[in-house]
């Protein structure tokens, strides 16, 4: 199965949501930049959208982040020895303590509660970036690895509470 093909089958599931951004106005040029993908279909961006909206990724509502996340995921798969913004900012994120307890609200509110088939394609796709990039890169793409099987474990150990 090719790596789009993973992705979609575990991010393919979500619903484009009706709140783009979870902010009142004035808005940032980030959030207009959020806006600016509402009620188009997560598949249908390209990566030239994503270089005229950058902010968007930093912007997006919980739910948003969500959904475009497969279309970030999938594009830095495609030219993975390319450098892309918004999949390294999703690395960024990813690249967190070790500590659950130290995570931000912003975070956890992006990442956790994902399903084993969604962490399972977080990985598959870091595990895929880190075979292209800088040595300093593949140091982060390390800990958002280990950030994954972290979310999967508090994921479930909420889920059992």
């Amino acid at each position: 199965m090719s790596m789009r093909e993973i992705i979609e089958r575990a991010f393919g599931g979500w619903v484009r949501p009706n709140e783009m951004i979870d902010v009142p106005a004035p808005l940032s040029g980030d959030h207009e930049d959020a806006l600016s993908f509402a009620r188009r279909d997560w598949r249908d961006i390209t990566r030239e959208d994503w270089e005229k909206h950058s902010g968007a990724i930093t912007a997006f509502s919980p739910a948003a982040f969500r959904y475009f996340l497969g279309s970030v995921m999938c594009l830095s798969a495609q030219r993975p020895d390319q450098w892309f913004w918004p999949a390294d900012t999703v690395l960024g994120m990813l690249d967190r303590s070790p500590l659950p307890e130290y995570w931000s609200e912003f975070f956890s509110e992006r990442f956790m509660g994902f399903s084993e088939a969604e962490y399972e394609a977080l990985s598959e796709w870091i595990l895929l970036l880190s075979n292209y990039q800088s040595e300093a890169w593949n140091d982060a793409c390390d800990r958002a690895f280990d950030t994954i099987q972290l979310l999967k474990e508090e994921s479930r150990r909420r889920l059992k509470s």
